[in-house]
């Protein structure tokens, strides 16, 4: 036979049958089952499917009978087993098989077998080698997969890459394992079919060991033949130049495992100008001219922890997702009957295609609210059920596992510290925690580069310096690996740490632009500062929790965060006894018990601020007493108590004038006024509040001397002088209006509105409240805004819309339930009296809707009813 020059027909399966029975009839293979076997799925795979598919986990449990928690780097049987297969197959060419022109290859480096024809069996060695044909059956998988499923959510992303396709020849689509990169990139070269008439090719990297298997691939995909004291590279280079003419697609799935081939794919492109190759890779490859697109998780529902409406929920990504792959389980399944576990799924699988898919594979047998349930963790989700699955996306670990191994050494260390991070992390605090023993130094830096690259942790804007973030997913397996390394007590420590001293930026005297920048930095490490605080009170120290207690309750009661900050600091009470540091114990408690109030917890509160009086006047703290009585005057007001009120807020104004303290004196005195204002003792408020106000303007108080003269206006208000009111509300307004007290001028708003209301002057009185409620929206103070829609419902009633005002009550009750937040006991009487005048005419089945009506209405619904019913 002589050798011929094209690459011939490959053999036919019934060729390759028999030489497998020959192989397996005959020494050394007719002596081993283990390796008969194992040559045996490799050529049956190589048959029926894409060899370069094959995997090493999948190999352990379909042929050495492995089970589901094999770990290829712990149990090394496929990669020995493989090699004693090679051994075998070269002893048996050698030997009994010397004859055979089928021959059987499997590469170094690979689990693929190769079908190697001898077109001249009797020539020399060498020329056998050099005229020989190698059939890699995978050939016929270039072709571009078929979906099994349509590609949900990415209409964005697809447009956006429809259009960069058209303009560069190389696209990397980058992002974390399980984010859908393949996915995405096969809908868009099937779109792509007919701008590449020279057609579309796929490589499916999965396997490839080295960037000599993959120019390998490469050089059987586009028939080059192998010539001795040739470079295959540039054979390579050489055959693309000739072999095509139109524009082609190359699609280059996985490149991540070939990092280092990354030159040969480069080289093609410089070698055609009519090649464009379309990459997917958990890291951009770093060439001139590569375009990477980052791929995000799919967009999961907004506004967790609120009620949220199953329509509302249809056109969210991830949760279209979960129902399309949870009706293809159970076509009677209907996950979308519980919206509120459906979209807490979605958020807690982070939007990951893969995580979604493998949750809801359960809807065969559970309901989304019992998924929920069963949700242990991230890393624990059900392995995925279909038999073809690729074995690396069996689990969410095993996708994880397999980022995790590509990345450096420092990469791995810094995701491991990082992840003590709940919520962000700005560079800043990345250098004080993930460096603090002082190990990754330079390194740190490209680190998170490496992990930004790699799509484990993304970059977002921040309040201040940029912020990075990873997902829950990875946070939960680093967390693992951090724990597993021995290092979780230290970095944790660290971590807490640098909140005690972030937060502690607070304390002292700040004019109100630093005071907002403090406060949007705790929004953003809001996560973190409550992860330090569950950190402490499991491990200590002790004083630290209460450190960030003490600082932080500003920070809540700002932001109205009232339920999550009553939980901790009456955790962190519970946790620590008074003896460590009484002091600040006291401090912590009195907050708590301040939040008590506002939720009206006053049997609560009350008694707290009666322990405090006590503990502070046995440590001799004067001050403290001062404060406690105050506190508990305010409490015995807000529950309607007046006269206890009253007497206790006096011995706290004789407390503070035996002090001397200006500023101590003025507190007392303003809580005084408002107690003898709601008693009608207009003269002594008048005294009490001109002389509070001196005392602010001397202790340099601009703030508290504006609320001074807003309280004022309240006085002229409540004996009718509405003329004096009016000036002195404006006055306040200005004041706050200087200072830059955004929720003052709100206030200041809805008094003025009131002040119109008393007056019958229903049109300004709506355009005033509106102006208020907007203000307060603008702050996101709901307390506010509540207290400025109790208001509105008082305006709807002078104008007889009684349906207006059972939906004005009903908002505001609902938007204080969604801060946990009490009204006064003389706010709640005013509702009440509104409820029981206006409801008996609309009947209890009407009432219930209306009540219904008012809880989803937004303030610009309350806007628009306003105005078209009372302006």
């Amino acid at each position: 036979m002589t050798a011929r020059d094209d690459r011939g027909d490959p053999p036919s399966p019934a060729a390759v049958r028999k030489a497998l029975d020959r192989a397996l009839a005959h020494r050394p293979l007719n002596r081993s089952p283990v390796l008969s076997r194992l040559l045996t799925h490799v050529v049956d795979h190589a048959l029926t499917r894409d060899s370069s598919s094959l995997k090493e986990y999948a190999l352990g449990l379909e042929v050495f009978d492995r089970t589901e928690d094999f770990d290829p780097r712990l149990d090394t049987i496929v990669r020995v087993q493989a090699r004693r297969l090679r051994q075998a197959l070269a002893a048996y060419y050698e030997g009994e098989g010397s004859q055979e022109k089928l021959r059987f290859e499997m590469p170094k480096g690979q689990y693929g077998i190769r079908f190697h024809l001898l077109v001249s069996s009797d020539a020399p060695e060498p020329y056998r080698r050099r005229y020989a044909q190698t059939f890699d059956h995978t050939r016929r998988s270039r072709t571009l997969p078929i979906p099994r499923t349509s590609l949900v959510g990415r209409e964005a992303e697809l447009g956006h890459l429809e259009h960069e396709l058209s303009q560069t020849r190389l696209i990397t689509i980058t992002g974390v394992g399980g984010s859908g990169k393949t996915r995405l990139a096969l809908e868009l070269a099937d779109r792509a079919r007919g701008a590449f008439p020279g057609g579309v090719l796929f490589f499916d990297l999965a396997s490839v060991a080295d960037r000599d298997v993959l120019a390998d691939m490469l050089a059987d995909a586009f028939e080059v033949r192998r010539t001795e004291g040739r470079a295959l590279q540039q054979a390579l280079v050489d055959r693309l130049q000739v072999s095509i003419d139109q524009p082609t697609l190359l699609v280059f799935d996985n490149m991540e495992q070939v990092l280092d081939g990354a030159d040969v794919l480069g080289a093609m492109l410089d070698a055609n100008a009519q090649i464009t190759a379309l990459v997917t890779s958990r890291v951009h490859l770093s060439l001139y001219g590569e375009s990477e697109f980052p791929l995000a998780p799919l967009a999961v529902p907004e506004h967790r922890g609120r009620d949220y409406e199953q329509s509302a929920l249809a056109d969210v990504p991830a949760v279209r997702l979960f129902l399309m792959r949870a009706a293809a389980a159970n076509p009677r399944a209907n996950p979308a009957d519980d919206p509120d576990s459906l979209a807490e799924l979605c958020v807690r699988l982070d939007g990951l295609p893969l995580a979604i898919e493998l949750v809801a594979a359960q809807a065969s047998s559970l309901s989304s609210s019992q998924m929920l349930q069963r949700f242990t963790g991230h890393l624990d989700l059900p392995s995925n059920p279909a038999r073809d699955a690729p074995s690396r996306q069996r689990t969410l670990r095993r996708v994880i596992d397999s980022s995790y191994d590509l990345l450096s050494q420092s990469a791995r260390i810094a995701l491991r510290r990082l992840s003590v991070f709940a919520g962000g992390f700005t560079l800043e605090a990345a250098e004080a925690v993930a460096d603090s023993p002082g190990d990754l130094a330079k390194d740190l830096l490209p680190a998170i580069n490496d992990l930004v690259s790699m799509g484990m942790l993304y970059a977002r804007s921040g309040a201040g310096e940029p912020r990075f973030a990873m997902l829950e997913t990875l946070r939960a397996y680093g967390l693992e690996r951090l724990n597993a390394g021995g290092e979780a007590e230290r970095i944790h420590k660290a971590h807490a740490a640098f909140c005690v001293v972030l937060a502690e930026e607070g304390i002292g005297d700040m004019d109100h632009a630093h005071r907002e920048r403090w406060l949007a930095r705790c929004d953003e490490e809001e996560d973190n500062f409550r992860q330090a605080i569950q950190y402490l009170l499991l491990a200590g120290p002790h004083r630290w929790a209460l450190r960030l207690g003490h600082v932080l309750f500003m920070y809540w009661e700002r932001r109205e965060k009232i339920l999550v900050a009553r939980r901790l600091l009456n955790a962190i009470t519970d946790r620590f006894p008074a003896e460590a540091d009484r002091a600040l114990w006291a401090k912590v408690a009195s907050y708590a018990a301040t939040l008590a109030s506002f939720q009206g917890d006053t049997a609560e509160s009350e008694g707290r601020f009666s322990e405090l009086l006590e503990l502070y006047r046995e440590l001799g703290d004067r001050r403290g007493e001062v404060s406690s009585l105050n506190a508990l005057g305010v409490c015995q007001s807000v529950r309607g108590d007046i006269s206890a009120a009253r007497e206790t807020l006096v011995q706290s104004l004789a407390l503070c004038r035996d002090l001397g303290e200006r500023g101590a004196i003025a507190a007392a005195l303003s809580n005084l006024a408002e107690c003898e204002l709601r008693i009608g003792n207009s003269r002594g408020v008048q005294a009490l509040l001109d002389e509070a106000h001196s005392c602010f303007v001397a202790e340099g108080d601009p703030v508290s001397a504006a609320w001074c003269v807003n309280h004022l206006g309240d006085l002229a208000r409540s004996v009718g002088d509405f003329e004096r009111a009016a000036n002195l509300y404006s006055d306040a307004e200005s004041a706050f209006h200087r200072i830059g007290d955004a929720p003052g001028v709100a206030r200041s708003l809805a008094d003025r509105g009131q002040l119109a209301l008393d007056r019958g002057e229903l049109a300004d009185a709506a355009a005033l409240f509106l102006e208020s409620l907007a203000g307060f929206e603008a702050l996101g103070h709901q307390r506010g805004m509540a207290t400025v829609v109790d208001r509105l419902a008082s305006l709807a009633s002078a104008a007889d819309q009684p349906e207006l005002v059972i939906q004005l009550l009903s908002v505001a009750e609902s938007w204080r339930a969604d801060i946990a937040y009490s009204a006064r006991s003389d706010d709640m009487l005013r509702s009440q009296r509104l409820y029981d005048r206006h409801g008996p005419e609309l009947g209890t089945a009407r009432l219930e809707a209306l009540r219904e009506e008012g809880r989803q209405m937004s303030p610009m619904d309350i806007a628009s009813r306003v105005q078209n019913q009372v302006m």
